[in-house]
C-alpha cells in the first residue's frame, strides 16, 4: 500500500476529516488528492509533509516505515496501526453494535486466544 492509499485509510479511520477538508488544510487541490488516491501515485515531498502535518502524523507513518515512539506501543502495534485497522475493520464495526458487557467478553476471548499463539507478548 502506497502513501496515498494510507492517507485514504487514515481519513476513513479518523472519520472527522475528508478529502475536501484535507485539501483545504494542505492547499493541495481536492482533484489532485482524488486522483492521487485513485492511482496511488507517487507523492511529492512537499505534499507528503503537508498531508502528514495536516493529519498530525509523521511522514513515515504513511510510507509504511512507521516506527513506534516507545516499546509499549511497539509491542502493541508491530505493524502500522493503519494496516491493523484495515485488516480488522469488519470486527471493529461489528463491535460498535455490542453492549459494553458484550465488548468485555469479546476482549477476553481475543486475549485468551492471543495468549495461545506463538509470539504473543503482553
Amino acid at each position: 500500500m502506497g502513501f496515498w492509499q494510507n492517507v485514504d485509510k487514515e481519513i476513513q479511520y479518523l472519520g472527522t476529516v475528508n478529502r475536501k477538508t484535507l485539501s483545504f488544510a494542505t492547499g493541495i487541490p481536492v482533484q489532485t488528492i482524488n486522483r492521487a488516491i485513485q492511482r496511488d501515485s507517487r507523492v511529492y515531498l512537499d505534499d507528503a509533509l503537508k498531508v502528514a502535518a495536516a493529519l498530525n502524523r509523521p511522514v513515515e507513518y504513511f510510507l509504511n516505515i512507521y516506527e513506534p515512539a516507545n516499546q509499549t506501543e511497539s509491542k502493541t502495534f508491530e505493524k502500522n496501526p493503519l494496516q491493523l485497522y484495515s485488516k480488522h475493520k469488519k470486527l471493529i464495526s461489528d463491535c460498535e453494535f455490542l453492549s459494553e458487557s458484550d465488548i468485555k467478553v469479546v476482549n477476553q476471548v481475543a486475549h485468551t486466544l492471543a495468549e495461545k499463539t506463538d509470539g504473543y507478548t503482553k
